[in-house]
């Protein structure tokens, strides 16, 4: 199992992520992915303009939620022959979400 998984209600119960980092403003979180369809989900939520309702991240001794995203800032590189998508994801409102 990976270390840290995104989810979004209805896209994906889990998708592994290969890093992410929070932004200055306690408002969006940069995250770094490997090529996929939620990747391209994503991507294309950021062309479209579209948001998101919800965004989870949970890994060990983190648990996000984000209310109200908006992707946004997405790259793609290929480093060594692996796609990589990064893209900002900024939220109306980030809570830590103790485990149970």
């Amino acid at each position: 199992m990976a270390d840290y998984l995104m989810t979004i209600p209805e896209v994906t119960d889990g998708v592994e992520l290969s890093s992410f980092q929070m932004g200055h403003d306690n408002k969006s979180v940069v995250i770094t992915m490997a090529e996929s369809e939620i990747a391209t989900w994503l991507w294309q939520a950021a062309v479209e303009g579209r948001g998101v309702d919800f965004v989870g991240i949970l890994g060990p001794g983190v648990n996000l939620a984000l209310d109200n995203v908006y992707v946004s800032d997405t790259s793609m590189s290929d480093y060594g022959g692996q796609v990589t998508i990064t893209a900002t994801l900024i939220a109306t409102e980030m809570r830590y979400v103790p485990d149970a």
